[in-house]
């Protein structure tokens, strides 16, 4: 189910077969140098069932439209009853292409989840 989409970018609900190109994202050490050490497939399975399988989710999918990939997940979610918590991982190759100012603008454009 897409939620919202940029020009370039679709966010839309994680889903059980996002496993393995989450798993891409998530165990490069240079994606998680700064956030955590590189994750196993099982800890990728914790947080594909903890995080973005969950009701309501944590983080949901964010793919390139064209072509269709998962590159990315985007955090969004309350943080307390004042605040949002808003973040991205972004794979390495789409790093330097604006894609987190863009899911910025457009996560807080206006109540998109």
């Amino acid at each position: 189910m897409t939620l919202f989409e940029t020009p370039r970018l679709l966010v839309r609900h994680f889903e059980e077969s996002d496993l393995f190109p989450l798993h891409a994202v998530l165990s490069d050490p240079a994606v998680m140098r700064y956030i955590e050490p590189p994750f196993s497939l099982s800890q990728t399975e914790a947080f594909l069932a903890d995080a973005g399988l969950s009701s309501p989710p944590l983080g949901y999918a964010v793919e390139e439209k064209t072509p269709s990939r998962l590159l990315r997940h985007l955090i969004y979610h309350p943080y307390d009853k004042k605040s949002f918590e808003l973040g991205w991982i972004l794979s390495s190759s789409a790093w330097g292409k604006g894609y987190a100012s863009e899911l910025t603008a457009a996560a807080t454009s206006d109540a998109k989840i």
